[in-house]
């Protein structure tokens, strides 16, 4: 062999060393198929969810949320949504910006002025309607959907695939937790900037533009202040680092690194806001068993979007007591499938690889690990799944569009799997439709049915009663004794089922309690009444109803318990409990008075008198005030009857 042959072939073979990776291209040809494409995954979407404009509220965090959150009605709201220093239910000011938002919409429609304050206003007269907040949710998802079509074609991906797993996102019944359900508003709307965040940092990675970056960045910060959750995405974007350019580098990480820095701020403002909305320490399985129940999680939202029957609103927390064989199968099938797809790293593409690792990487926070408020109620939820889904969609996709390349015995697949594609699409998305218009409905459908998938439920149960019985208070105002006393009864049965589930539930003896009060089923109410004090027995409210119990029955020295039991106690946290506590004193009094006590009634209302004084109260709670009033009348009557007067 030549010299000149030796050099050439050396020089070929260190080439490839020394070239730089080329970018993963963008698949070529006209754009208006994407752009129909892209509204046709809308549109889609649209029709899917459309009967959630009928819907009403799902009583499950909605009314903490919108209808009785006094930072969405009140018109100096909007500054109390972000300020950090206020109780914040959960700490995402761009979500509670957008109720106060539509609030306002529909107070200029009927042409209404917004509430100075809402305290002591009803639900119903605050000015809400559901329809507004169920369309901005429907809205926000087929935007979503359809970005996901351009998210996909950044990866590489043709429009056949890119196409079938965005009409799987857009119509998948597993997505009507995220979509139908106006308190899941968190999800749809950081989603939204997740996935314009993502585009935008796939961008940076074609041809670096600071515009761009600095656009990627604020859409990364709004996501957080819309769901902290969605701090998963500087992984997610790593992954997609390593699809276009085939490799990571030192500007992977410094493009990363900001982002990393603003997850952690979010992470640490919402643990400290769950914190201090917890008034019982979270449970949580021992820190060995915790991997298992992740895993067992991963499979079992693998399960959901594989086969969407049997989707609950909520599902029983798992038993993880113990060494539980199905938690050990199922990591170690996740740990089996994890060295399986490293040993064909080279066989499968990298696209199907990102799709696996988005889907695990942004379930994380969800998975337990760290134990989080929902951790009480049930390990998983069909909400929690909502942008790690498409990753799920991504690689089922690609499969199908990898069967339609195959032949059988010289047959294409390619006409068959279309159909049989195109059916599958339109057998979810009128099973999507189906839900929304039955399960979604309103609370008592809602809970009717997560009730009979999860009939040991409690927080099922709970919500049920509840709404019996604020619909049986509308009634009873409404002037339709006889309805609302059916629903008072559906209540107390609801709680019934609470209380056999949790017997320590206080709240559920407390209204199942008056309740009974209400149906004038005095006996009973007062033992219901006594388990809910002793298993929460310093809760004014209770004392109070028991106190109206006793009165009722003429038991006079038991209601003067009470009594003496709310001033001892002197709990007046808020403008309630400061009117039980001065109502606790005016009523002692009564009885001191018809017990020729007159001393001792004088001195219960002079007390009533100095608690303004007392307590540097300055309050214009109008019941208050009328308190003293009554306070300063009755004293004026007891002073007669003192010798002497």
């Amino acid at each position: 062999m030549s010299s000149a042959r030796k050099k050439k072939d050396k020089s070929d073979r260190k080439q490839p060393a020394v070239l730089r990776p080329e970018l993963l291209p963008v698949e070529a040809g006209p754009m208006l198929p994407w752009w129909l494409a892209t509204l046709g995954v809308f549109v889609a979407a649209l029709a899917a969810y459309s009967p959630t404009l009928d819907n009403q509220f799902i009583n499950w965090d909605t009314r903490e949320y919108v209808v009785m959150n006094d930072y969405v009605a009140e018109s100096g709201g909007l500054k109390r949504i972000w300020d950090p220093a206020e109780k914040h239910e959960q700490y995402y000011p761009l979500v509670f910006t957008s109720y106060w938002l539509e609030h306002r919409i529909l107070l200029w429609q009927h042409g209404e002025s917004a509430l100075e304050s809402v305290r002591g206003v009803p639900a119903h007269e605050r000015g809400f309607e559901p329809w507004i907040f169920h369309l901005t949710n429907m809205v926000l998802h087929a935007i979503n959907a359809a970005l996901v079509v351009w998210l996909l074609r950044m990866l590489g991906l043709n429009l056949r695939v890119a196409l079938a797993a965005a009409l799987l996102f857009a119509v998948h019944p597993i997505n009507t937790a995220s979509v139908a359900w106006v308190a899941e508003r968190k999800n749809v709307l950081s989603g939204l900037f997740y996935l314009l965040a993502l585009l935008l940092y796939m961008r940076t990675i074609r041809r670096w533009s600071w515009p761009a970056y600095s656009a990627c960045l604020l859409m990364f910060v709004a996501a957080l202040l819309s769901k902290s959750a969605t701090l998963t995405l500087p992984a997610t974007a790593m992954f997609c680092d390593w699809v276009i350019r085939r490799r990571w580098s030192v500007q992977s990480a410094l493009r990363i690194a900001p982002m990393l820095i603003l997850g952690v701020v979010s992470a640490y403002v919402t643990i400290r806001t769950e914190a201090g909305n917890s008034l019982t320490p979270l449970e949580s399985p021992e820190l060995l068993v915790r991997p298992f129940v992740a895993a067992g999680a991963v499979w079992f939202y693998v399960g959901k979007l594989l086969v969407p029957t049997h989707l609950a609103g909520a599902y029983l927390r798992w038993d993880v007591s113990g060494a539980q064989p199905i938690f050990l199968a199922a990591m170690a099938a996740l740990v089996g499938l994890g060295a399986l797809l490293w040993k064909m790293r080279r066989r499968v593409p990298s696209q199907a690889m990102w799709g696996l690792a988005h889907f695990l990487i942004t379930l994380t926070p969800m998975l337990g690990l760290v134990a989080f408020n929902y951790t009480r109620y049930s390990f998983v939820a069909n909400h929690f799944v909502y942008l790690a889904a498409i990753g799920v969609f991504l690689c089922l996709a690609m499969l199908f569009d990898w069967l339609m390349t195959l032949g059988w015995r010289s047959v294409s697949l390619r006409w068959p799997l279309t159909i049989a594609g195109w059916l599958l699409i339109v057998a979810l998305g009128f099973s999507t439709h189906h839900t929304c218009q039955t399960v979604w409905k309103d609370g008592a459908s809602y809970w009717t049915h997560t009730l009979s998938l999860n009939p040991d439920f409690w927080p099922g149960y709970y919500n049920l009663g509840n709404g019996y019985g604020r619909r049986a208070n509308r009634l009873r105002a409404a002037g339709d004794q006889e309805s609302a006393d059916r629903l008072l009864l559906k209540s107390i049965d609801a709680h019934g089922q609470v209380i056999r589930i949790n017997p320590s539930k206080a709240q559920s003896h407390g209204i199942r309690a008056k309740a009974l009060l209400d149906l004038k089923r005095h006996a009973e109410a007062i033992e219901s009444y006594k388990l809910a004090i002793k298993y929460q027995p310093l809760m004014p409210l209770y004392h109070k109803q028991l106190a109206d119990c006793y009165e009722a029955t003429k038991q006079g020295d038991e209601a003067v318990e009470q009594y003496r039991a709310l001033i001892k106690n002197r709990i007046i946290g808020d403008a309630e409990q400061v009117r039980i506590f001065l109502w606790s004193h005016l009523m002692l009094g009564q009885h001191q008075l018809r017990r020729g006590q007159a001393a001792e009634a004088v001195h219960l209302y002079q007390a009533v008198l100095d608690f303004p004084n007392q307590v540097g109260w300055s309050n214009d709670d109008r019941r208050i005030k009328q308190q003293i009033d009554d306070a300063q009348r009755a004293m004026e009557i007891a002073k007669r009857s003192l010798p002497g007067l």
